[in-house]
């Protein structure tokens, strides 16, 4: 079993796909200690087959045969049509249905990692570069969080989410045992909201459910630099991706 399983959704980009970049990154200074405590799943969220998938599993067949790269795919047959869903936000309707479509995609990604059975998930994007030993580090910030509570200096609370980027889902880290309710809190309301603000919102009742708001179960925002976001082409056709995350029309 896999400590941290690191995953995301790709979905070929107009112009640009930067899957090659980020799984590169992830494996250039992979040790065999790392590929034996973590593992990347990668889901196919393209609902025909594309040219680019098919070649990145071809570079990258020596870590798939050893189960460190896993491809997945969504299944499709559950996704709602979202023409049938109400756009109640200001957004334009290609962006409506965009975000929707990643919040259905991100459920199932969720869905897949919790039958993978890794304790940890961090699920990252399809589009940055990772620092060396990010497997290692993360597992290390989580264990020396949980371990604060050896040196008295301050209670241990069990934890939802700790964030290793500021911005959107890149670093956004769980436990598998939540895995299944967030898949199906962002399916249930993924009409509603994009899926960095879902996640927000069910953390938030989370934390309302334990009778105090300043209960630390939201795990903290580690300063360390673990991704870069290296994607400027949106996968929404016409528009990019500024420095910090915001999508902008062009």
């Amino acid at each position: 079993m896999k400590e941290l399983l690191l995953g995301l959704c790709t979905i070929e980009r107009p112009t640009q796909n930067y899957l090659r970049e980020t799984l590169a990154s992830i494996v250039e200074y992979i040790s065999d200690e790392e590929l034996g405590r973590g593992g990347v799943l990668v889901v196919d969220c393209n609902q025909e087959p594309v040219k680019y998938i098919e070649e990145i599993k071809k570079e990258f067949e020596e870590f798939i045969n050893k189960e460190f790269i896993i491809f997945k795919q969504p299944n499709f047959n559950k996704y709602p049509d979202i023409s049938n869903l109400v756009n109640d936000s200001s957004d334009l309707y290609e962006r409506f249905s965009w975000r929707t479509k990643q919040c259905l995609d991100y459920s199932e990604a969720f869905r897949l990692a919790y039958e993978l059975d890794s304790p940890v998930y961090c699920h990252i994007e399809d589009d940055i570069t990772v620092n060396e030993n990010v497997i290692d580090r993360i597992l290390y910030e989580i264990s020396r969080k949980r371990n604060t509570v050896l040196n008295l200096l301050e209670p241990y609370h069990p934890w939802i989410t700790h964030r290793f980027h500021p911005t959107g889902f890149i670093g956004r880290t769980f436990q598998r045992k939540d895995l299944l309710q967030i898949s199906l809190f962002l399916r249930l309301f993924c009409n509603e909201m994009p899926a960095d603000w879902l996640v927000d919102e069910y953390c938030a009742i989370r934390m309302a459910m334990n009778d105090h708001r300043e209960h630390p179960l939201i795990g903290p925002t580690h300063l360390i630099s673990l991704f870069k976001h290296i994607g400027e082409q949106s996968s929404l056709t016409g528009w990019i991706t500024d420095k910090n995350g915001h999508k902008q029309k062009i």
